[in-house]
């Protein structure tokens, strides 16, 4: 999860891993260290405000990769996106690997 104050929040509330954008700027546009962080997880969430950034403080490593982040709107719930009723407008691929991470968090 690359996350805002709000939603640094709700997912240490649920224990999701999340990164601010200060962790993001730490890794300098390093590809070797966003390859290495990025490979832990099957799918990327961020904020909107977030999300608007990555390309900015990551580059292109991320779409390289196929893992650029599903956005997350302001308002919206962290669980609500991972569950199943938030998926109306997702492509198949995002379908996927938020399926990936549902089963994760119920420990399949």
């Amino acid at each position: 999860m690359l996350a805002n104050a709000a939603h640094i929040e709700e997912a240490t509330a649920n224990n999701i891993p999340y990164i601010d954008v200060d962790g993001l700027k730490a890794f300098n546009k390093d590809k070797t260290k966003i390859k290495k962080w990025c490979k832990k997880y099957d799918v990327l969430l961020a904020s909107d405000s977030v999300a608007k950034q990555v390309t900015k403080l990551l580059g292109n490593v991320l779409v390289k990769l196929g893992k650029f982040p599903v956005a997350l709107a302001e308002g919206e719930k962290l669980l609500d996106k991972i569950s199943e009723g938030g998926m109306d407008s997702l492509s198949k691929s995002e379908l996927k690997q938020l399926e990936t991470l549902r089963r994760r968090l119920r420990g399949e």
